[in-house]
């Protein structure tokens, strides 16, 4: 590969990126690079090592496009591995990691208002799950964690019950508070959405316990995956590219 070739390589996949950014956010053609890139950041929850790495990527662009050749080829010439880079930045832009592509094959577990809660008790000893999705007769009925759990047993306690686990995953679910709610998203949300979904407050000021996925984010339908914080390092790896090396002065 040529030098003039590498450097055609870059503006071909920086051109790519920023008419994607344009094109989804209906911008005008004169509106500033780093304008874009930083409402696409903020709109696709993008990590900051992304947005910074965007920018670098302008100032090469600037260079190679603006600045007078030698001897009909560009002073300032993209190394093979910012080619590599620009290329996982565009694929990461253009195709974002699901939450379903993050968290493959995974399967759901849900219970049944009407079931035992000695039925729960058992899929947290198994499983090792905290959180699962409540469904009845009329679809979606709530969310039962651990914490509820817990709760629900203090109060057997103070009022002297006798607990046979009998009683049902509905009785159990009188004791949830808000910091056991689940938001419902579509099978479209991408692991930068679900990560920064998990870590906004609610109306009440508590984050919500799990993400349920489904086909349109409708509690009416059935779930396709649960997301929970454990989870958080997964999306955040789905999200990983190699740091594109520092400019000199930036930290």
């Amino acid at each position: 590969m040529t030098d003039s070739s590498r450097a055609g390589q870059f503006l071909d996949l920086f051109t790519e990126i920023e008419q994607h950014l344009r094109t989804v956010l209906g911008r005008a053609e004169h509106e500033p690079f780093a304008g874009l890139a930083s409402a696409y950041a903020e709109r696709a929850r993008l990590p900051r090592s992304v947005l910074r790495d965007l920018g670098t990527f302008a100032d090469l662009r600037n260079v190679i496009s603006h600045q007078r050749y030698y001897a009909g080829r560009p002073i300032a010439d993209p190394a093979p591995g910012v080619i590599e880079h620009i290329q996982q930045i565009r694929d990461l832009l253009l195709r974002p990691p699901t939450v379903l592509t993050a968290l493959p094959g995974r399967p759901v577990v849900s219970v049944r208002a009407e079931q035992p809660i000695r039925a729960v008790l058992h899929l947290v000893r198994t499983l090792d799950y905290s959180q699962f999705p409540v469904y009845a007769d009329h679809g979606w009925a709530g969310l039962i964690t651990t914490n509820a759990i817990a709760r629900w047993f203090a109060q057997q306690m103070d009022d002297d019950e006798v607990t046979t686990g009998e009683e049902t995953v509905a009785a159990v679910l009188t004791c949830a508070e808000d910091l056991d709610t689940a938001l419902h998203v579509p099978r479209s949300t991408t692991a930068a959405e679900a990560i920064d979904l998990l870590g906004r407050p609610l109306r009440g000021g508590s984050r919500p316990s799990a993400l349920v996925v489904t086909e349109n984010g409708k509690a009416a339908e059935s779930p396709l995956a649960v997301v929970v914080d454990e989870d958080l390092s997964v999306l955040h790896r789905a999200l990983d590219v190699p740091a594109a090396p520092a400019r000199p002065g930036r930290r």
